[in-house]
C-alpha cells in the first residue's frame, strides 16, 4: 500500500512508477478532481451522457478512521 498526497498522484508518477499496489490518498488537495453532490443518481448520468455511451469505470472507496482506532490488518485474497 501506498501513501500519497493528491499533489505526489499525477499521470508522470503513474507512468513512472505504474499501479501495482492500492494508493491511498490522504489529503485530495491537488487533485483537481470535483466530486458530484450525493444526491446524484445513475439517472444523472444517462441523462448526462446519454443511454448508449459506453464508458470504462473505476472503483473508489473512501475510508475515514477515527485517530484513536488502530487500522484493521490487511485483507488478503480480496
Amino acid at each position: 500500500m501506498l501513501h500519497l498526497s493528491g499533489y505526489e498522484l499525477t499521470c508522470e508518477f503513474l507512468e513512472e512508477k505504474g499501479f501495482d499496489v492500492p494508493i491511498i490518498v490522504n489529503r485530495t488537495d491537488g487533485l483537481d478532481v470535483q466530486v458530484p453532490p450525493s444526491s446524484f443518481t445513475v439517472q444523472d448520468v444517462e441523462n448526462y451522457v446519454g443511454r448508449y455511451y459506453y464508458y470504462y469505470t473505476i472503483n473508489v472507496v473512501v475510508v475515514v478512521m477515527p485517530s484513536s482506532t488502530p487500522p484493521s490488518p490487511p485483507i488478503d485474497n480480496i
